[in-house]
């Protein structure tokens, strides 16, 4: 039965939401956005400020590479066993932080985010739902170390000639 949204489609989606944060933290950054409606509105010294978005587009960045790792965008995938535990953390991250943008004390934090963290969180659960297959890289693998397996083989034993006498 295929469903609504893939996990693969919500991977992306992630992705999408996670590049519009770290463009609206860079902006925060730049002075585009009031830094009164991000952190609760506490970060009120600029130098609080910008540890603090820069440990959020770190964080941000890791974790586009993560989704980046699932989806295969990379190059290549990470293995399930960092994948699954990546994407629980990120689970947990995001519906902690959708907490804490409910109690937030501004109003575009509680209305604005929440929605947005809700969103990812749920995102996450599905691609965790979704599963870790990562059978279509294993069989191309597989055809190709087979054949290298074969080509091996066929190189290790010499050809029978018959003896010219």
């Amino acid at each position: 039965m295929n469903s609504l949204l893939s996990a693969r489609r919500a991977a992306f989606a992630i992705l999408l939401i996670l590049i519009l944060t770290i463009g609206f933290h860079i902006a925060v950054l730049a002075g585009g956005v009031p830094p009164e409606i991000v952190w609760g509105g506490r970060a009120t010294d600029p130098q609080q400020l910008h540890r603090l978005e820069a440990v959020s587009i770190a964080v941000n960045v890791l974790l586009v590479v993560v989704v980046l790792g699932y989806t295969g965008s990379l190059g290549f995938r990470f293995s399930h066993r960092v994948l699954r535990p990546a994407f629980w953390a990120m689970l947990v991250l995001f519906s902690l932080n959708t907490v804490g943008n409910v109690l937030a004390e501004t109003a575009t934090e509680t209305v604005v985010f929440t929605p947005v963290t809700a969103l990812l969180a749920l995102l996450c659960g599905r691609v965790l739902l979704g599963g870790f297959n990562n059978s279509r890289v294993k069989s191309q693998h597989s055809k190709t170390d087979a054949a290298t397996h074969t080509a091996a083989k066929d190189l290790s034993r010499p050809e029978r000639v018959p003896f010219d006498y």
